[in-house]
């Protein structure tokens, strides 16, 4: 929260008629503690915002999940919401990431193949939850028109799992596992772009493959379907990506990889 600069010490020498003198800092030092002005912000009240978001985004839909129904949960008002945050688009997504730490990590000491399948997997299975999945989507929707939705879904939704990909794959290119000369944007793009896609357009429809299995749930709910896509999908993307040996002659002088 930024702080209010201290007021000068030095008194003023000659005050202007025409202007008022300067009001004691007392006041003025007590704002630091207000939020947007009016009553002084609580980190319980915070806290308890939060954890009544976490209640409501894995038992309602996405349209029951009001300001006013997350006011009445954390057992505060709206008013000390728009103190913490300026939309509800905001709010939500900090409690989902708040919620969706574990889905960001990979092993520290697992190889580029094994890390990204796990993150593959990971937001599969966040897809696949009845409640969170179904939000993740409509927010995803609501961005394409509403500003502030598209700023909060950015900042504190992709920005964060591009950035721990970007861990994985820059890892990789340290071990050599990875091509040095890869665009990082467009491989996480590559990645997983194709799941968003999945849960936008097909969710809850029929299919039969691996990965509609895992997204629609008809693989009895269970990982496995995961994770067989998560480790096709990574496979394939190192069958461009993968760092390559040095071309030699063949027999008849040709090159070949």
């Amino acid at each position: 929260m930024r702080l209010l600069s201290p007021l000068s010490s030095e008194p003023l020498t000659t005050p202007s008629p025409a202007l008022p003198t300067a009001s004691p800092a007392v006041p003025l030092i007590a704002k630091r503690h207000h939020g947007h002005g009016g009553r002084p912000r609580s980190e319980a009240s915070r806290r308890a915002i939060l954890d009544a978001v976490a209640d409501l985004v894995t038992t309602v839909t996405p349209a029951q999940i009001t300001i006013a129904a997350i006011a009445a949960r954390a057992g505060t008002s709206k008013s000390t919401i728009y103190r913490w945050w300026t939309s509800r688009a905001e709010l939500l997504f900090e409690a989902l990431a708040r919620i969706t730490v574990p889905t960001l990590e990979f092993p520290d000491d697992a190889d580029t193949a094994t890390a990204l399948a796990t993150q593959l997997e990971a937001l599969q299975q966040l897809f696949a939850e009845p409640y969170l999945g179904r939000l993740i989507i409509a927010l995803t929707i609501e961005a394409q028109e509403n500003p502030d939705t598209a700023r909060a879904l950015r900042r504190l939704w992709l920005a964060p799992r591009r950035d721990s990909a970007a861990r994985v794959l820059q890892r990789g290119i340290a071990r050599g596992e990875i091509r040095a000369d890869i665009d990082l944007e467009i491989a996480i793009d590559q990645l997983f772009a194709p799941l968003y896609h999945r849960a936008l357009y097909y969710s809850g429809e029929d299919r039969s493959e691996d990965c509609e299995e895992s997204l629609s749930g008809n693989d009895g709910g269970s990982s496995s379907a995961m994770a067989r896509y998560a480790a096709k999908a990574v496979k394939q993307f190192l069958a461009g990506a993968a760092a390559r040996a040095e071309h030699s002659n063949d027999s008849n002088g040709s090159r070949r990889p």
